[in-house]
């Protein structure tokens, strides 16, 4: 996922890396295969070039050949009929900025050396008076950064909270948080945001003057919401900038979004290279999601900017609808009437305000999720933003009697412990779990849970007892080991120092789930090569804890194991994601690695949030699996792909759905809904040197022959358990579609579909394989071989015999 990140944790890699190295495997391996199966592309070892920053969109050049910082869109629609919205926007802290490293073509040898800190939170509140009424939005417009020193920035001016900044990153993860108006239709500026915005912490930024060029900020207008009939366009009010120590709490009537823009990429090695630029940043690549995963509070969904192939995350009903209505037989009145007095919920005593003016303390129908409950259960003192509250003396009994006040919450503590056992003893699920046994009952599915953090937990002391990590270890507990659980997290904290560095004992490298010469070990903690790394051990726990969360298979409505679960394991999952008279929000994070269907990661140039609706995103439909379309392409050879376009060539203005190829990441998706009215459409670089112009060189289209049902798609791309096996043969090329090329040259007739000795061939091919998610659907992709070479029959020394049916 995107957004600021407020603690360290050292857990999986965050939704956005992993969609990354999910989808660079795909790229990389089908690439591969296209590269070995074209008729005129020998397999050989390629080597990438290296990159810093990409061109900004719409620019030829990239920094600092080209100056300009790149800027991206966030539009913000209220659809809602009957609230205002408040929208604020936040970055996060940091001690080094990989965006910023990459926007400046580091090396690799000066990374600790230059690191870019971000010490301090940013802040930015949107007509925080008026609010946003109903059917109206907000366009604003955000640099990669804003420079707040002279020039040169400082890339290494100290590291602290509160210590002076040089620059404010806007792009490499950020919140945005979403107030609403207390239930009436005219603009009453909530309490809660009152209260946030007198935080003693939080001050007004001065930029220092005479930098040159002047610093670029963020602006705000006012845009008409395509709802129809909708009010004339707004006026924003003027955007302060505020400065803070602290984020911003999540006792108040907010709503989570995250969002991370750009994407930064690792740069290998050339070979005998002994330094080289570190990451490329991609800057036309967005990331984000309406964050349920800490807590509840209101519905917003979510898309892409400059993308229509990518449909929506998150909950497109009205407030009203999905706060439920008093009878509470639905939404999230609902679920309060189904734990009376037992779940927890947020509480603000608006402690900033002036007590003249302050009003009476409020408990919102905003609920915390089992990874916040279940991580606080160590904690010295009761959450102080809860209730019912906790006295101290209760909680210092320790679980499961310091819950006795939260009934649903100790219910879940104890059939933990009831089943799966503490951390030292057995529960009514007797036995143990070994890595790589199958996963078929629901006690297997816990206990394999328990191995796999106790294991992880031996390595946590193994590392401190070498050395590797810094301070004590935490002396493991029934309480730190259910926070682990349901963060899915793994061990890394400590006392008395900084514990293990990032990416030290990642749950998917505990010895065990992790096989292969490539896992980290204790002499090499941070292992070796990642491809000679076997994590099917791993992936069947995570699928397993996937199972646990959703208990119900979201298609067939069936136990995922035999019988009926004892009890459920997460029923804060169930509510976010089960349909009516819970939420039925099937997009959206339910739980801590909830990734599979509650992320975005897609080429755009910003994302679009509407709320109460989802009548001003590019693309109406909920998230579904895209289809991936993966190019055969090597960066150093020429003639390459180029750029591409996808549907259609030109929108409103000639050519301006053309995209050009990112290089280091020859892939993009297009929707799955309706692929046959969809073609794709590719150019490469013969004759074309500039990335940011119309196409000049020759053209290859294709289109895929099929509908967006279930079985149409089935039909189109034939599955392949193993997608190495995956290659052009007559089944997986049956339903491309080549006949868009009749009047392109010979060449791109034969790159879409060559005949050789049947039913050998060669071209674009269609296929689909599993995605490790429990509740994840399957993954389509179609491949292509690399551009052509040559051009006519002559050049490519073939005759039209070879070419198959171009009538299709």
């Amino acid at each position: 996922m995107g957004g600021v990140t407020m603690a360290t944790s050292n857990t999986m890699p965050k939704t956005g890396e992993i969609a990354t190295v999910i989808s660079t495997f795909f790229f990389a391996l089908a690439t591969f295969l296209a590269l070995s199966l074209g008729d005129a592309s020998p397999v050989r070892a390629q080597q990438l070039p290296t990159y810093g920053p990409l061109p900004c969109p719409g620019h030829s050049k990239s920094y600092p050949a080209d100056p300009t910082i790149c800027v991206m869109t966030i539009k913000i629609f209220n659809d809602d009929p009957n609230h205002y919205i408040y929208p604020v926007l936040e970055t996060g802290q940091g001690n080094n900025d990989l965006w910023m490293q990459a926007w400046f073509s580091v090396m690799n040898s000066q990374l600790a050396a230059k690191p870019y800190p971000r010490n301090n939170t940013y802040r930015i509140y949107i007509n925080p008076t008026n609010g946003i009424p109903p059917h109206t939005g907000v366009s604003i417009t955000l640099p990669l950064y804003t420079q707040l020193m002279s020039d040169p920035i400082n890339s290494n001016p100290g590291t602290g909270l509160g210590k002076p900044d040089t620059f404010i990153d806007w792009w490499s993860g950020g919140n945005i948080l979403v107030y609403t108006s207390p239930g009436t239709t005219s603009a009453v500026q909530p309490p809660s945001l009152t209260n946030a915005m007198l935080a003693s912490t939080q001050k007004p930024l001065t930029i220092a003057s005479g930098i040159t060029p002047a610093p670029i900020v963020p602006t705000c207008v006012g845009v008409q919401s395509k709802f129809q009939p909708s009010p004339p366009a707004i006026t924003c009010e003027p955007l302060t900038i505020y400065k803070d120590t602290a984020s911003s709490p999540a006792n108040g009537g907010s709503q989570l979004l995250e969002y991370t823009l750009g994407a930064r990429n690792v740069n290998v090695a050339p070979r005998g290279a002994t330094d080289w630029i570190a990451w490329w940043l991609d800057t036309s690549n967005v990331d984000f999601d309406v964050s349920y995963v800490n807590h509840v509070w209101m519905p917003a969904v979510m898309g892409p900017y400059l993308n229509d192939q990518v449909g929506y995350t998150g909950a497109p009903q009205t407030i009203d609808t999905f706060k439920g209505p008093s009878d509470g037989s639905s939404g999230l009145k609902y679920f309060q009437k189904t734990n009376v007095a037992g779940w927890p919920q947020y509480y603000d005593n608006y402690s900033n305000i002036p007590a003249n003016t302050r009003p009476p303390a409020f408990t919102y129908l905003k609920f915390p999720s089992l990874l916040v409950i279940f991580q606080q259960l160590a904690g010295a003192n009761p959450p102080s933003d809860l209730v019912p509250a906790i006295s101290p003396t209760d909680w210092a009994k320790g679980p499961p009697a310091s819950l006795a006040a939260w009934p649903p919450i100790q219910g879940l503590y104890t059939n933990w412990i009831n089943y799966a056992g503490t951390y030292s003893g057995y529960g009514s699920c007797q036995g143990t779990y070994t890595p790589g046994n199958d996963i078929n009952t629901w006690c297997t599915a816990l206990l394999a849970q328990k191995a796999l953090l106790l294991a992880n937990y031996a390595n946590y002391r193994a590392l401190f007892n070498n050395r590797t990590c810094s301070g004590t270890p935490l002396t493991i507990s029934d309480a730190l080991l259910i926070g682990h659980l349901y963060g899915f997290t793994s061990w890394v904290e400590a006392t008395g120092g900084s514990g293990c560095a990032p990416k030290i004992n990642l749950l998917q490298d505990t010895p065990g789930f992790c096989v292969g010469t490539g896992c980290p070990t204790l002499t090499n903690p941070n292992g070796g090569d990642p491809a000679k790394r076997d994590y099917s051990n791993y992936n069947k726990v995570k699928t397993a804890f996937d199972k646990l969360n959703y208990t119900y298979d979201p298609v067939t409505n069936q136990p995922y194991y035999p019988g009926n679960p004892p009890y459920i394991f997460n029923p804060y999952a169930q509510l976010i994601h089960t349909a009516s008279p819970n939420l039925n929000i099937p997009c959206a994070y339910g739980y801590s690695v909830d990734d599979a269907q509650g992320n975005v990661q897609a080429q755009g140039q910003g994302f679009i949030v509407d709320v109460g609706d989802t009548v001003n995103l590019e693309n109406q439909h909920k998230c579904n699996p895209p289809i991936n379309i993966t190019l055969g392409y090597d960066p150093n050879v020429t003639p390459r792909f180029y750029k591409y376009a996808v549907c259609k060539i030109s929108d409103q203005q000639p050519y301006d759905r053309v995209r050009p190829v990112i290089p280091g990441f020859a892939s993009f998706d297009i929707s799955a809904q309706n692929p046959q009215n969809c073609p794709i459409y590719l150019w490469d670089n013969k004759n074309d040197t500039d990335p940011s112009g119309p196409p000049k060189g020759q053209m290859y289209t294709f289109t895929m022959l099929t509908d967006g049902s279930t079985q149409g798609l089935n039909n189109a791309f034939p599955f392949f358990q193993n997608p190495a096996n995956a290659m052009w043969t007559t089944a997986t090329s049956a339903y491309v579609g080549c006949k868009g090329n009749a009047s392109n040259p010979f060449s791109s007739q034969l790159w879409c579909c060559e005949k050789l000795n049947p039913p050998a061939g060669a071209g674009v091919y269609g296929y689909s394989m599993p995605i490790v998610a429990a509740h994840a659907q399957t993954q389509y992709t179609v491949t292509t071989i690399p551009a052509e070479s040559c051009t006519t029959a002559a050049s490519c020394n073939k005759t039209t015999s070879v070419l198959c049916n171009t009538n299709q």
